[in-house]
């Protein structure tokens, strides 16, 4: 899938976060309109073009990973320019792009209206892999969370699920999480 066309999944209830296919290259306008439960998104590299409003009032959305070394053009709606594609987040989202497009992004038209959240994927504070309720142990309630985002009921961030390290979400990562959770 390359496009995700207007107001394509607006108003759906995507729990967690959402990574978006890998070979996707434009977000519609208004796509993730009112996500209200959508917590982070994981935007990749082939991004070009993210459509004004894409994720307007995902006010649940707090992480924003772009892996685009060039910020993809962010269209800005109305004659002063101030309908953008990440209006109504919350205050203290925050947007991590590549390290070294740091300073690109918050010059690019459409990001640089956001230069106080955007931060290097380096910056990002460095989470407990598994620990997919946040509440910092590891307990039998993440293991049925990352079965859940296996399966596809549940949706968490990569860098919580990827328990054994390899890349890969799969059941090794179950079988690390029950290993580390009994060895508590």
């Amino acid at each position: 899938m390359k496009k995700l066309f207007q107001r394509a999944l607006d108003g759906s209830h995507i729990k967690g976060h959402m990574r978006l296919p890998s070979a996707l290259e434009y977000i519609g306008y208004e796509c993730f309109l009112g996500c209200e439960t959508m917590t982070s998104v994981t935007i990749p590299a082939t991004m070009n073009t993210i459509s004004y409003w894409a994720f307007k009032n995902c006010n649940s959305m707090h992480k924003v990973y772009c892996h685009a070394t060039t910020p993809p053009a962010c269209d800005l709606y109305s004659r002063d320019n101030t309908w953008g594609s990440f209006d109504g987040l919350p205050e203290d989202f925050v947007i991590y792009v590549p390290d070294a497009s740091v300073a690109a992004y918050k010059a690019a038209l459409g990001w640089k209206e956001y230069a106080s959240h955007i931060k290097g994927l380096s910056e990002e504070p460095k989470v407990l892999a598994g620990d997919l309720d946040g509440n910092g142990k590891l307990d039998v309630s993440d293991v049925t969370a990352l079965l859940n985002h296996i399966l596809g009921t549940a949706s968490y961030e990569d860098a919580l699920c990827d328990v054994d390290g390899n890349g890969r979400i799969d059941v090794s990562d179950v079988t690390a999480l029950i290993n580390k959770v009994l060895a508590i």
